[in-house]
Parts: structure tokens; C-alpha cells; sequence
């Protein structure tokens, strides 16, 4: 994931990169990365799920569908962990981590609640070294 403003600002001030590469059309090229950046997913933006759900990947079963070896209790996508925030029935909002399955969200809790949004997890803390 990016911080969207500092890299587009980044971006616009680098006014030699352009000169530097003699590209023809710098200010279309620097509007064409920005469109780029735009699209993709940005530290602590919520994704609302009437936009999208999450990219899924090929199960570890995908590859024995259609065959024999095939069971109800198998399914053929599934994305990576996310969090979500969730809506109750009585209004109340949660964040939790879940994930899809087949394009549906995967969750063994009996409360009735709907998925509204979600992000991508943070990445994983790793302590800087002091050696250099």
C-alpha cells in the first residue's frame, strides 16, 4: 500500500524527471501516473463493498473442481484476511478481520451482521536495525 499524497506529491515536484528522461509530454505523463496511483488502495482507506470485495486467489481445491473428488464442503476462491467494518441489526458498527470465499464473507459467528466495508490488513511490524 502507498501514502497517496506524499507520492503524487512527490511526483509533482520532480520537475527535472521528465527533462531527465527526455520524455515529450511531461505534464500528461505526470497526470497518467496520478490516475494510476488513484486507483489502488491507500493506507487506512476504507473500500466500500457495493464497490468491490477483496481480489480472491485459487483455493488449494480449485484444481480438483468438476472431478469426482469434488465436495460441498470445498470451495474454489479465497481472499486474503481483511478488515471490515460490519453494521448490526440495531445500527451498532464493529471492525473485525474476516475474509471471502467464493465472493461471500466467511464467518462462523451467529449474530446477524452485514459487511459494509473493508481494508487491507496493515503490514506486519518488523523493529529497524541499528546496524548500518
Amino acid at each position: 500500500m502507498i501514502d497517496e499524497k506524499k507520492l503524487i506529491e512527490r511526483i509533482y515536484s520532480m520537475s527535472d524527471t521528465c527533462n531527465l528522461f527526455r520524455w515529450r509530454k511531461p505534464k500528461k505523463i505526470k497526470q497518467g501516473l496520478v490516475a494510476i496511483i488513484a486507483r489502488e488502495p491507500k493506507i487506512g482507506e476504507w473500500i466500500p463493498c457495493s464497490e468491490r470485495l477483496p481480489e480472491e486467489y485459487d483455493s488449494m481445491f480449485a484444481e480438483i473442481k468438476g472431478t469426482d473428488k469434488w465436495n460441498d464442503a470445498m470451495f474454489e476462491k479465497i481472499s486474503d484476511d481483511v478488515n471490515v467494518t460490519v453494521e448490526y441489526e440495531n445500527g451498532k458498527r464493529k471492525v473485525m478481520t474476516l475474509h471471502t470465499i467464493d465472493g461471500e464473507w466467511k464467518t462462523d459467528r451467529f449474530v446477524k451482521f452485514k459487511v459494509i466495508a473493508w481494508q487491507p490488513l496493515p503490514d506486519v511490524y518488523h523493529e529497524q536495525s541499528n546496524e548500518d
